[in-house]
């Protein structure tokens, strides 16, 4: 973690983020005042946010420093479509995340989980539907939503109409679409996908592991994980009264917390030991889950 850049206004944080997206497609989206991106980036923007550069990728790529808010900076995608579906699967974390300290494990674990799935569900099979022509430019290999925008049948009986970001509750919706059925198909047969994959269907399969590597990261923060949920409750809790102190008491965090523990040598990344040891686990589930497979 090198290079921090902190910004707490609104108006610079929409600025910096509509700079960082290669495609003309999530460029129009922002601009759009109705667009899909467009409420993803308001709601993110509520907040301050904190973005920087890898020091050691090795152990820095796997680290969720998001839900410590704190985004990395990648720019190392060959394609530009693909490198716009990482920042949008961070943002919609960003933009979504709750804190609460007085879950038990059990209880943080759904809440986490249930995060990265409506991250997951947003930025690989919603943003389809919603950005038309994205499909094309990303991914060069079969991928789950694939099925639905070939058949919105098969979303059935939730239907396959236009959602919204900002959906409040049943029908209404800020962005003035009067539909949130696909939103809703989609998390319902993500989880489908998750808990009861076909056996012979390797996408499926493929999802159905990445829920087990969620129980290996829950594991791996058994210890320290309300320490995070403190510091960001308090975090947030000040932002509402002043953005740019709790901003610097963010940060200040941050680096602290990069060398809480002698016996490592690298420091680079907050609550480092956690994320040696979660790097470990993705290399070795990656080469099990097949992906070098699909980009073969």
């Amino acid at each position: 973690m090198k290079n921090i850049i902190a910004i707490h206004d609104p108006e610079e944080i929409h600025t910096y983020v509509r700079d960082l997206w290669r495609t003309d497609l999530f460029r129009d989206s922002q601009d759009d005042e109705n667009g899909y991106i467009r409420g993803i980036v308001d709601d993110l923007a509520q907040r301050p946010v904190v973005f920087f550069e890898m020091d050691d990728p090795s152990i820095e790529w796997s680290q969720f420093t998001t839900w410590m808010g704190a985004y990395a900076l990648r720019p190392d995608y060959d394609s530009d479509a693909i490198h716009d579906l990482y920042y949008l699967h961070e943002f919609v974390h960003g933009a979504t995340m709750e804190y609460d300290t007085g879950l038990s494990f059990v209880d943080w674990h759904r809440k986490m989980c249930e995060n990265e799935m409506l991250a997951s569900v947003h930025s690989e099979a919603l943003v389809y539907f919603e950005l038309k022509g994205l499909r094309d430019l990303s991914f060069d290999f079969d991928i789950w939503v694939d099925r639905y925008l070939k058949d919105r049948g098969k979303l059935h009986p939730y239907g396959a109409t236009m959602t919204s970001w900002r959906r409040v509750d049943g029908n209404i919706s800020v962005h003035g679409f009067t539909h949130h059925n696909t939103k809703e198909a989609l998390l319902k047969a993500r989880k489908e996908s998750m808990t009861t994959p076909d056996p012979f269907d390797f996408l499926e399969m493929q999802l159905h592991y990445y829920a087990m590597q969620n129980v290996q990261w829950s594991n791996i923060w058994k210890d320290h994980f309300r320490e995070v949920e403190e510091h960001m409750a308090s975090y947030l809790k000040l932002a509402e009264e002043d953005r740019a102190a709790a901003l610097e008491m963010h940060v200040g965090w941050l680096r602290d917390m990069r060398n809480p523990d002698p016996l490592l040598h690298n420091q680079v990344t907050p609550y480092e030991r956690e994320a040696i040891a979660f790097a470990k686990i993705v290399e070795a589930n990656k080469k099990r889950q097949g992906n070098q497979i699909l980009k073969a």
